[in-house]
């Protein structure tokens, strides 16, 4: 049996809204909060033991952040217990600890110092840093003249040589490009072959079921499921999909009103729906013919062109495809009819989210979003996991019709 590096024992977290200095040291029972005291963390219970990379997942608000800087030493538990066998290395925001005005080879030289690392030690370890880095040049300039993703880069490169023995990662991964993200994993792995402990909190479901051994759901600051990746973010994804697939759609939730010096322009989704050969749908299988149908109603005429902006994510957030089309409006139509197809849906298994957006005169309104479940039936080693699709749209009026192919405009 490995050793356990990180224990954690009937673990809550209180933020008061009256407790102050002036009371006792010792809070109050959990029974006698108010209704303005939020409890964040509600005796969490769990142990790591060596060689673990361990996900945790959740929505806004479950507890996640809250959890790492009790962990990482930033925040008291207000009750229960925290036992860590090993130095904890945190980045929990990124490029926080980097020092903007230094160069990025001096932030290295300050962060091994505070590691506890001598200069020798730092210099055998720099050159390795910088070709894993790929900052080039960079290195030597200073980090407020990086980009998100060269901040990324060098943080993890930092982390990587240093090797802490429990290192936590708040969405650190998320910048930066494929490969380089893809080294980072390699390398983290060979850290937790070592016998560390990582611990890694991000919204990607598909980092957490490839970087991971482990995985931990909070809900509403409680663990809500403890196993293996793959399970439980499909269990997480299955239930945020089940929640939300049948909301109601609300007109009056989704009006956009334009101020104008003559009168007040008000532009109001009537219709968002998905459809397979013209049956509304929210199950759809790979391969299926899938169509975006909107309606507008416009309250007074105008002559200002409308933008629409059509958007498909993964339901961690990933982005499928995004395209945009400008329709010249006119004073004869009051509503607005559009289809956006998409001749072959061919994606992975999973739960996908579209949503709308709108722009008029530089005004943006997002008309909300609505889900739908992708069966793999076609496609039995899985589909594309990023895939830009040549969206076409029509574009219905009482006297004409306007299809759109990407940027081309004709008129029928």
């Amino acid at each position: 049996m490995k050793p356990i590096y990180v224990s954690v024992s009937q673990l809550s977290k209180v933020y008061y809204k009256t407790f102050s200095s002036t009371q006792s040291s010792i809070p109050p029972e959990k029974t006698s909060l108010s209704k303005e005291d939020k409890l964040i963390l509600n005796d969490i219970n769990f142990e790591l033991r060596a060689g673990e990379i361990v996900g945790i997942i959740g929505r806004n608000g479950a507890g996640k952040s809250t959890l790492l800087s009790i962990l990482a030493g930033i925040t008291e538990p207000t009750y229960g217990n925290i036992s860590l066998n090993g130095k904890v290395t945190a980045v929990l925001t990124l490029g926080v600890g980097l020092r903007e005005d230094m160069s990025g080879r001096e932030n290295i030289y300050l962060d091994g110092e505070i590691q506890g690392k001598s200069k020798n030690e730092i210099d055998s370890m720099m050159d390795k840093m910088i070709e894993f880095s790929e900052l080039g040049d960079f290195i030597d300039k200073p980090v407020k003249t990086y980009s998100s993703g060269m901040k990324s880069r060098l943080a993890i490169s930092m982390l990587t040589e240093i090797q802490p023995e429990i290192l936590i990662i708040d969405e650190a991964l998320s910048a930066g490009d494929a490969f380089f993200a893809q080294k980072a994993s390699k390398k983290i792995k060979e850290i937790c072959q070592r016998g560390k402990i990582v611990i890694i909190v991000s919204h990607s479901m598909e980092t957490i079921k490839l970087l991971c051994s482990r995985c931990i759901w909070l809900e509403e600051g409680r663990i809500y499921q403890d196993g293996l990746p793959s399970e439980v973010t499909q269990l997480y994804l299955k239930k945020i999909y089940d929640e939300r697939k049948n909301q109601t759609f609300h007109p009056e939730q989704h009006t956009f009103t334009l101020l104008k010096t003559d009168a007040n322009y008000e532009l109001k989704m009537i219709k968002l729906s998905m459809l397979d050969h013209d049956e509304p749908q929210s199950l759809f299988n790979s391969g299926d013919n899938f169509l975006v149908e909107v309606q507008l109603k416009q309250r007074i005429f105008s002559l200002t062109p409308i933008s629409i902006e059509i958007n498909l994510e993964r339901l961690d957030g990933l982005l499928v495809t995004s395209d945009k089309f400008i329709v010249q409006n006119n004073n004869s139509v009051d509503n607005l009819h559009c289809r956006f197809a998409l001749s072959k849906l061919i994606l992975n298994q999973g739960y996908y989210k579209l949503n709308l957006k709108i722009w008029q005169e530089q005004e943006l309104c997002s008309f909300g979003d609505r889900y739908f479940e992708v069966k793999n039936s076609y496609i039995s080693a899985g589909g594309k996991a990023l895939l830009h699709y040549p969206v076409k749209a029509q574009l219905k009026t009482k006297d004409t019709e306007i299809c759109l192919d990407l940027a081309e405009l004709t008129i029928k």
